[in-house]
């Protein structure tokens, strides 16, 4: 029931940051909380692929009924977006449980940001970022 509460509340949180954007910042708290508690990992996954789902089925219904949309991409592309950054937040949450739980509670509280910064940008410019990390 814990895992559900949290999944509804960032998925929540995620879908009310466009009206207020410090709410960017405090979405993830229910999963990160939900994360680094005593639950099992298969409860963390499941409210992180609950809670992302939720919240871009939301933005992607508000933004084709808002007409910000001139050409409505497949269902299948948006199952794959979808898909894509369930997998994405679900591996970013799984190695911050790790590092939480081997290492230092400094590092553990840079883990994450880390994790998602890295992911976000892979994401955002995958073929740039993956060049200027080889190299540098």
């Amino acid at each position: 029931m814990t895992a559900v509460a949290c999944a509804f509340a960032s998925a929540l949180l995620f879908f009310l940051r466009d009206a207020w954007w410090p709410l960017a910042w405090i979405a993830p708290v229910p999963l990160l909380w939900l994360t680094y508690s005593h639950y099992p990992f298969r409860a963390v996954v499941v409210a992180t692929s609950g809670a992302v789902v939720l919240a871009l089925s939301a933005v992607y219904a508000q933004y084709i009924a808002a007409g910000g949309a001139q050409v409505v991409p497949p269902a299948p592309i948006i199952v794959l977006m979808m898909l894509s950054m369930v997998l994405a937040y679900t591996v970013c949450l799984g190695v911050a449980r790790l590092a939480r739980r081997r290492l230092s509670p400094a590092w553990t509280l840079f883990a994450y940001p880390v994790l998602w910064c890295r992911i976000s940008s892979d994401r955002t410019h995958p073929i740039s970022s993956v060049g200027y990390h080889l190299i540098s």
